[in-house]
């Protein structure tokens, strides 16, 4: 075998264990509390913030790889929160929500890039002048992003279903 195969077998036998068990979950709808969509977004930021202060990308190069991550990031969120189904409970105005198929195979395709961009980072970035730690900061606001909008699209799609139920 060469060498990392094992270590590669045991990732995709785990990332297949788990979606597995994500699928089998996605049957039953989840409540979803609007008022709480704010916090893992704040969190995110709160980490995000601290890590751009205490090592700043460098350079015009560096801050825009981090912008283009935190875009990148912010149309996936929107793309994943239009993949959520919503749905307003009429007995007790509860509102549920229920991850596609889709939804949860999209974060695995983004996933897969973001191997392909550390996989990158480790061979290419140094001739390009791109440090690990950039590229770090890329893929934290990337999530930063990806919750945040995703977040957003729910609030905002919860808003809308509680005042045309409500």
């Amino acid at each position: 075998m060469p060498p990392g195969a094992v270590s590669t077998i045991i990732l995709i036998a785990t990332m297949a264990f788990v979606l597995a068990l994500r699928f089998r979950r996605m049957r039953r709808g989840r409540r979803l509390r609007p008022g709480l969509l704010w916090v893992m977004p704040v969190l995110i930021a709160t980490l995000a913030g601290v890590m751009l202060y205490a090592a700043p990308p460098a350079g015009v190069r560096g801050w825009g790889l981090a912008a283009l991550g935190l875009a990148l990031g912010a149309l996936f969120g929107w793309q994943r929160g239009r993949m959520v189904q919503l749905e307003l409970d009429p007995d007790n105005g509860t509102l549920n929500q229920r991850e596609s198929p889709w939804a949860l195979l999209f974060i695995v395709a983004i996933i897969g890039a973001r191997a392909l961009a550390r996989s990158f980072a480790a061979q290419e970035a140094a001739a390009l002048g791109i440090t690990l730690l950039t590229i770090t900061d890329a893929l934290l606001l990337m999530a930063l992003g990806l919750v945040s909008m995703q977040r957003l699209v729910l609030w905002r799609r919860a808003a809308a279903l509680q005042a045309a139920g409500g």
